[in-house]
């Protein structure tokens, strides 16, 4: 049954990547672990109301809503507003056999300009599970991509466990999803990935221009 469910997606998330092709609007992937809060904290972020439960699997289908920032974009060069999507949970040692099926359906994680990889940092497994899921993304070859950690429940961390997962992180932002603390810092820390995202693209695309007009 679950097989069947994510190969039944499979052509809902690409008629919704050619509709954000069409927008032009720079956009964020959610992963995490599962129960990691990326559903909560998507809603928090965005105002949305996306299905948030305390169980495996329980974001099959990706969504996605759009993030405003505010702002003027040309006064500053930053975005005014982006689109994040919400991607199932990753888990340790999934059975064999849903294995390629569970991966088709991270491929919206390949179309993101950033990641925003939400952390438990509440879980006394934070470090283990921040570790399988960057090993899940070495394997899709997505670890390159620019990333913002959001160490997600610090309101329920131990002080000292948290000062460490920030250290491990190279300054991952702790916040509350479900009370809405430290999401104004998470929210500047995007919009900082994003902007330099922007400016690598505009630099590239004139470096080519340049080369081309040596060719002419």
């Amino acid at each position: 049954h679950l097989e069947g469910q994510l190969k039944e997606l499979s052509a809902q998330r690409r008629q919704r990547r050619s509709r954000r092709a069409k927008s032009g609007m720079m956009s964020a992937a959610l992963v995490g672990y599962t129960n990691a809060g990326k559903s909560t904290l998507l809603n928090t972020l965005t105002g949305a109301s996306v299905i948030a439960e305390d169980k495996l699997f329980a974001t099959l289908d990706p969504r996605s809503r759009r993030l405003v920032f505010g702002g003027d974009e040309h006064a500053d060069g930053r975005p005014r507003e982006m689109l994040v999507t919400d991607t199932v949970g990753f888990i340790r040692d999934l059975p064999k056999d849903l294995t390629r099926a569970f991966r088709s359906t991270l491929e919206e994680i390949g179309d993101a300009d950033v990641l925003l990889h939400v952390v438990d940092a509440a879980s006394p497994g934070a470090d283990t599970r921040l570790d399988a899921v960057n090993r899940i993304l070495e394997d899709l070859g997505f670890r390159d991509l620019p990333t913002v950690i959001a160490l997600n429940k610090a309101d329920a961390a131990d002080p000292e466990a948290l000062e460490r997962q920030i250290d491990r992180t190279d300054g991952g932002i702790p916040v509350s999803a479900l009370k809405n603390i430290g999401t104004a810092d998470l929210k500047e820390a995007l919009t900082d990935a994003v902007a330099l995202v922007q400016r690598q693209e505009l630099a590239a695309r004139e470096e080519a221009r340049d080369l081309a007009a040596q060719y002419r």
